[in-house]
């Protein structure tokens, strides 16, 4: 299996990165790798907000990521997130997961 760094971030001041596996992979580096296309990529948090990356539908190729902001004090923030953001187009990801956390 080949080995991709972790994904550059800018990552504002306060924030505990909780795991991380959003690494620099794309779709151009083979299919072999699709592995890597997981549902949990990032997690970050600060205070009461979280926020979570994925690819959906994992390993799926044809997917994309998905970005969620989550308010943790809602009992399933996820039924009920702050923001949501999708693109398959990663530089996208990186500049919203940027602007959220600023």
């Amino acid at each position: 299996m080949g080995t991709f760094a972790l994904q550059p971030l800018r990552i504002h001041s306060g924030w505990l990165v909780e795991y991380n596996s959003f690494t620099e992979y794309t779709l151009k580096d083979g299919l072999e790798f699709k592995n890597l296309l997981k549902g949990d990529l990032l997690q970050l948090k600060k205070d009461n907000i979280m926020i979570f990356l994925g690819w959906y539908p994992a390993e799926d190729p044809t997917g994309g990521y998905l970005l969620y902001k989550l308010d943790l004090r809602y009992p399933e923030p996820f039924k009920k997130p702050l923001a949501t953001f999708q693109s398959k187009v990663k530089a996208e990801i990186i500049d919203k997961i940027d602007e959220w956390t600023a």
